[in-house]
């Protein structure tokens, strides 16, 4: 799962123009991004459409620029700086929305963002198996953790999304049209 709390957008980050790749580094309040299965998503500046994922099918040194569909690839060649965009010449900005991951080893003071009790669920069902001696307080800690898992996730899941952006949400239309039990004459 993308937890949010650890979700970040950066950006626009313009590209070089001559390698396709960033011009800075990648790097979230929390940490550097530096792997790319940790982008969720690139996006041209000013649009809300998401780069594609070049195929495997395109040969990415025969594009040429003034290609209006940019393509994004995997690139370690600069540490946090993990994807670059085909054309190679594009000049264009970028906005990421990426996955930051807290350095470790941890310390006793750092700050975890995520569930204090969904962690403690998780940590008493791996020592209880590591343990084994009582199989139902292993199925007891198991049974905890995934119900609490799947309440974290429910209450992520709680915001209004919207359908369809060609109609405005019912907050951005005024609700007074559509009044039931209102005497229109008075």
């Amino acid at each position: 799962m993308w937890w949010p709390d650890y979700m970040c957008y950066l950006g626009p980050i313009p590209l070089d123009g001559t390698t396709g790749s960033l011009t800075q580094d990648l790097i979230g309040p929390l940490a550097m991004i530096t792997e790319y299965h940790d982008i969720a998503a690139v996006y041209r500046d000013g649009t809300n459409r998401k780069l594609r994922e070049i195929p495997q099918s395109v040969n990415p040194l025969s594009m040429n620029f003034g290609l209006s569909t940019h393509y994004l690839a995997p690139d370690y060649t600069t540490p946090g700086r993990p994807f670059k965009v085909y054309p190679l010449d594009s000049t264009i900005g970028v906005v990421v929305w990426a996955r930051q991951r807290p350095r470790l080893p941890l310390n006793l003071d750092d700050r975890i963002y995520l569930d204090g009790l969904l962690l403690q669920y998780d940590a008493c069902w791996m020592y209880c198996v590591d343990d084994g001696t009582i199989p139902a307080q292993v199925n007891k800690f198991q049974v905890l953790a995934q119900n609490r898992r799947r309440m974290i996730k429910a209450a992520f899941a709680q915001h209004p999304i919207q359908l369809d952006p060609r109609y405005p949400s019912e907050m951005d239309v005024d609700s007074g049209y559509f009044v039931l039990d209102a005497d229109p004459l008075a």
